[in-house]
Formats: structure tokens, C-alpha cells, sequence
């Protein structure tokens, strides 16, 4: 609401993969909601700072893939991402994937379906929510909705990071993705 108060557009993007009627097999939906919401910005002329959070980080950067505004001006085209912040967020290079960059293994707070389309974060009061009262916890808990597994196995093929100025905020309490990564 401060932003906004400031006169930016504030976009919220619900992940397809979050929460879905049918999981999905890749992270293919995900990085074209984030486009669509991109293009729609910078069509209109708009400078674009996209926020990544967690897993939210590996489609947003798949996604910026030519929309930057340097490869937007080359095009004769409006408006562009001119910023990439990550926020608490994963930072995977070309090739990998996320389990892949923890070596193959699932994330220990992972409790994967037995179909491996649904991942559930077991634990989720203390991962995510540590430094919340036990009030706010239950209720940022049952907020939650299961995510699809198997987008957490496709392979990054574009990294913004190394086209675009970025910004990464580490959250020193962070159970998810702790300092030292």
C-alpha cells in the first residue's frame, strides 16, 4: 500500500502452480503468467521492477527473457524490466534446476505425494513463519495451499540475473533458505 501510495502499479501474481486443480508437469505456466503481466506493463510503457520470492525467483527470471529494457529498446518496443530484486529467494543458473542445486535431494522440510506432482511444506509454522508470534504462524499456516512438485524439476534455460541489475535481500532469521546459502 506505501508503494502504491507512491504512485507505483503494484502487480500480485498468483502462481498457476500454486494451489492448482491439476498440478502441473513443469514450470511452463508459471513463467508465462509472469510474461503476460510483464508484457501488459511494458506495452503500456511502464518500467518494470519484478519482485521474486522463493521458489517465485526461478520463473520470474525465466520470464524477463527479452522483455529487459535494453532488449525491448533494441526492438523499437516500450517500457521493460529494469530491475530484478530477490527476496529471500532461490538463485539457480542455466541447467540446473531446484532440486538439482541441492544435489538431487528433496528439501528436508519437503513432504512430497506419493505421485510426485503435490510437495507440502512439512513444518511450515517454523520454516517459514520463525519469527512470527504462534498466533500469526497458525494463521499464515492455514493460508497455505499444496504447490506442484514437479516444476521444481525443470531446467532453468535463462538467468536475468546475468542481464539485469539486481538486488538480493537475505533474511538473517530465514529457516527456508538460510544465510550461509
Amino acid at each position: 500500500k506505501l508503494l502504491e501510495a507512491a504512485g507505483y502499479n503494484i502487480v500480485l501474481i498468483d502462481l498457476p502452480s500454486v494451489g492448482p486443480p491439476k498440478y502441473l508437469p513443469n514450470i511452463d505456466a508459471d513463467v508465462q503468467e509472469i510474461r503476460k503481466n510483464i508484457e501488459k506493463a511494458a506495452d503500456a510503457g511502464q518500467n518494470v521492477v519484478v519482485v521474486g520470492h522463493s521458489y517465485g525467483s526461478i520463473p520470474a527470471s525465466e520470464a524477463i527473457q527479452d522483455l529487459d529494457i535494453k532488449s525491448r529498446r533494441a526492438a523499437g518496443k516500450p517500457g521493460g524490466v529494469t530491475h530484478l530484486f530477490f527476496l529471500a529467494a532461490f538463485i539457480i543458473p542455466e541447467g540446473q534446476t531446484l532440486i538439482s542445486a541441492f544435489g538431487g535431494n528433496d528439501l528436508p522440510w519437503f513432504r512430497v505425494s506419493e505421485d510426485k506432482m503435490s510437495v507440502w511444506p512439512e513444518g511450515s509454522a517454523e520454516i517459514c513463519y520463525n519469527d512470527l508470534s504462534e498466533e500469526e504462524q497458525n494463521a499464515a499456516v492455514a493460508k497455505l495451499v499444496p504447490q506442484s512438485y514437479q516444476v521444481m524439476h525443470s531446467p532453468v534455460t535463462y538467468a536475468a540475473w546475468r542481464d539485469v541489475p539486481c538486488t538480493y535481500l537475505y533474511c538473517t532469521k530465514d529457516n527456508a533458505i538460510p544465510w550461509p546459502i
